[in-house]
């Protein structure tokens, strides 16, 4: 193997070392890893408006003495990856909120809870002002909320009450004629 080989192969490992610290993130997990060399915007459509994303360079840095790769340092190496991963996952997700801020504020669901705590009421709230698909099952195909940790904990904590429930039951009701009205064809026949 030349050295120009093992570089490669090591980087190689690293990056998929990398990827793999990422996998075990909350919120990066749910979003797939897709390798490009594409270097311009990523071009997003809503009602027909192109929403550009502009592709941002991120680096992230750590020191592995070369003694430690001479001798096959595992526990240094994996020190050095932890770190780099660590890095990594911090400017992904910061990317992914820059992102989502943007588009959300171009589609128009951007949702002002003034402060208040995260509730069944301020999700149905928000369920009612967008729009929800269905599969073909009938069941609703419902949004990811993303949360910090503390409030996911707090939130997965509360039960609806009977009222909430009823609410929530009609809201998805209403969703589900909504969407079945604009999925269907009328054929006048002369």
């Amino acid at each position: 193997m030349t050295l120009t080989e093992y570089d490669k192969a090591y980087a190689s490992f690293i990056q998929q070392a990398i990827l793999g610290f990422a996998e075990q993130d909350p919120l990066l997990s749910k979003i797939r890893a897709v390798t490009s060399r594409h270097r311009g915007p990523h071009r997003l459509y809503h009602e027909q408006k192109p929403i550009d994303l502009q592709t941002v360079e991120m680096e992230s840095g750590s020191t592995l003495a070369f003694d430690a790769i001479r001798r096959s340092d595992i526990e240094a190496v994996s020190a050095f990856v932890h770190e780099l991963a660590s890095g990594y996952v911090e400017q992904m997700s910061k990317q992914f909120f820059a992102s989502a801020d943007k588009v959300v504020g171009v589609t128009g669901l951007e949702f002002d809870a003034r402060g208040k705590p995260l509730s069944w009421d301020l999700v149905n709230d928000m369920l009612e002002r967008m729009d929800i698909d269905f599969d073909e099952n009938g069941a609703p195909k419902l949004p990811s909320l993303v949360v910090n940790p503390q409030v996911a904990r707090e939130f997965e904590n509360q039960a609806m009450t009977q009222e909430q429930s009823a609410r929530h039951a009609q809201i998805i009701q209403a969703k589900k004629e909504q969407y079945d009205a604009a999925k269907r064809s009328r054929r006048i026949s002369v």
